[in-house]
């Protein structure tokens, strides 16, 4: 073959220089594909014809690097690289080279010799991802001319190809470009609009979902032509099947960070965050209808609920030291609050504060919580019914029954009952004399009183604290101090003037490590015995209490006590200064 390529040069020897001057485009159109081959095949020996060189005037590029003699399936002939050394050519593998990109001649790559020697070069295998990435996304740009619908079915076949790759950087390279893509084919229906999106505008159709986005164009649906091996493509490029809210994950104390800057520090309270923002809703509360309404009352409002009001904390240190605390409303909340969306009696649309809670439809999910935050009416039937001790179940069954006046009149008699005191029981003696004779018998054999000396553990560390000071500062107003349970006025004062009251521990010492007088609550004697027995003696109560304090919304809690609801209701300090501690102590 050499001597074959010196006589065709008319040279005695095949040099770089020969090469440079001989062969040349013209010569290398009039050779056949078996003498490619054989070319190919002895290139692989005379790497200084091809080498890649450097930067270095003593190694330079070999001649072949610039000179057109890769042959390509159409008969066309092209340099092996571009500039940078990206290729111009890539060698076909498998069945699948219905493709775009340059590929070497068939017959070429399949001579062992010869694509020992086309790889050795640095001509690599057909990649779809590349053609993917190089062809196809370019061909979705807005500058681009519009593709027609046969055109996009090959388009995706070749991105469902690509998808399959083993390389997990061309994978993320792959999905990083089409995510950045309108590649996907989709409807507005009620718009009659059809458009390539990208992945992060397109939702998958639903029933719920259409009506949610009624008359928005900012969004569309995946067209139904699509195959499931392509939604699937576009379920990971971030098509969704619900409403996108993007919001910030909850710290492991359920705060949400909001800065955290060199001294300069914020975050939402108890989850609440104030930059939460849901796709579409400002659009759908401007045109509502009773089916948006339950939608997002049932799938937006009630799961977010924490994210409409709430304490914004600012510091400028880390741990919060010296903060400051304000009360504020998300724009989330904002247009929830400020907008008449809920359907109120007769169906007629209405702001959230121009109706109760009970006066919603059955289509929305009951949540006191969520009607709180929107400062919907107070249920005050409701309220007397819960004190009367009628369950809302019955009230609800007195409702459907059409007995509604029926059920008011129970509940006005079991308040009455509960408003007259008690009448003191009755135990007559019928034989006073025999009575004290049986007792003094009874008494002359019972055992005397005995005492002995047992070691016990004293809480010593509690000389440190004086809780009765903090509590009587934080609960007394008007001169009228009060039971952080019952709300009552303490039942009587000692005789040096000041009230008598109980300062009971909220937890046990396994939950309160250290001594401070915010672990204590201010609570009258009877409120006192109860949170003892319910409580305090009930280390599963502790912690739903624990618990039921660290994530309440508000500086009222609720409390079980045995049988009764009740709440505990903390001034804003102490309500700050316990949960701090409990917090530390995690």
């Amino acid at each position: 073959m050499w001597k074959y390529i010196r006589e065709t040069l008319k040279v005695e020897e095949v040099t770089s220089d020969s090469f440079a001057r001989k062969v040349d485009a013209p010569f290398l159109e009039k050779q056949t594909d078996e003498w490619f081959v054989e070319f190919y095949k002895q290139l692989a020996g005379q790497k200084t014809l091809w080498r890649k060189g450097s930067n270095s005037r003593w190694d330079n590029p070999g001649p072949l690097r610039s000179k057109p003699f890769i042959r390509l399936q159409d008969g066309g002939h092209v340099e092996p690289f571009r500039d940078h050394d990206s290729p111009n050519a890539y060698l076909p593998i498998g069945a699948h080279n219905d493709t775009s990109l340059p590929v070497v001649k068939a017959i070429l790559a399949e001579a062992e010799d010869a694509r020992r020697f086309l790889s050795e070069l640095g001509i690599p295998e057909l990649d779809i991802v590349a053609e993917v990435i190089e062809h196809i996304v370019p061909k979705y740009l807005p500058s681009s001319t519009p593709v027609s619908f046969e055109e996009h079915k090959r388009d995706i076949e070749k991105i469902e190809r690509a998808f399959k790759t083993d390389s997990l950087d061309k994978r993320q390279r792959l999905k990083n470009a089409l995510q950045e893509t309108a590649f996907i084919l989709t409807n507005t229906p009620d718009l009659e609009r059809t458009d390539y999106r990208k992945a992060s505008e397109v939702y998958f159709p639903d029933d719920t979902l259409t009506v949610y986005f009624s008359g928005n164009a900012t969004v569309g649906f995946v067209s139904s032509s699509y195959e499931e091996s392509a939604l699937e493509i576009f379920r990971d490029l971030g098509a969704s099947e619900d409403v996108r809210i993007r919001k910030k994950c909850p710290d492991h104390r359920g705060h949400i960070k909001i800065r955290d800057e060199h001294g300069s520090h914020e975050r939402g309270l108890n989850g609440f965050d104030p930059e939460i923002k849901v796709e579409g809703l400002e659009h759908a509360l401007a045109s509502p209808s009773l089916d948006k309404s339950a939608f997002i009352w049932n799938s937006i409002a009630v799961p977010n609920h924490l994210c409409i009001r709430g304490i914004v904390e600012k510091s400028a240190r880390q741990t919060y030291e010296n903060s400051s605390r304000k009360e504020c409303m998300s724009q989330f909340g904002r247009l929830l609050i400020e907008n008449s969306w809920l359907p109120g009696p007769g169906g007629v649309l209405q702001k959230p504060s121009e109706l109760r809670l009970d006066d919603l439809p059955d289509s929305h999910e009951r949540n006191e919580k969520l009607a709180t935050q929107l400062g919907m009416k107070k249920d005050v039937v409701a309220k007397l019914i819960e004190e009367a001790g009628v369950s809302r179940e019955t009230l609800e069954r007195a409702r459907k029954l059409e007995q509604y006046p029926d059920i008011l009149q129970l509940v006005d008699r079991k308040l009455a009952e509960k408003n007259e005191p008690p009448i003191m029981p009755n135990d007559p003696v019928k034989d006073s004399e025999r009575r004290r004779a049986q007792l003094e018998k009874e008494l002359a054999t019972l055992p005397k009183k005995e005492y002995e000396a047992l070691i016990r553990n004293v809480r010593r560390s509690i000389g440190s604290v004086d809780p009765r000071i903090y509590l009587r500062e934080k609960y007394i107003n008007n001169n009228r101090m009060v039971c952080q349970i019952c709300k009552e006025e303490m039942p009587f004062k000692k005789r040096d003037g000041e009230y008598y009251f109980e300062a009971v521990e909220a937890l046990s010492r396994d939950h309160f490590p250290v001594e401070h007088e915010a672990q204590f609550l201010a609570l009258c004697p009877l409120c006192a015995a109860m949170y003892k027995e319910f409580v305090k003696n009930d280390e599963g109560a502790m912690e739903i209490f624990k618990n039921t304090l660290m994530n309440s919304e508000t500086p009222e809690v609720s409390l079980q006590l045995g049988d009764l609801n009740k709440s505990i209701r903390f001034v804003e300090s102490h309500f700050s200064d316990i949960r701090t501690i409990l917090g530390g102590s995690e």
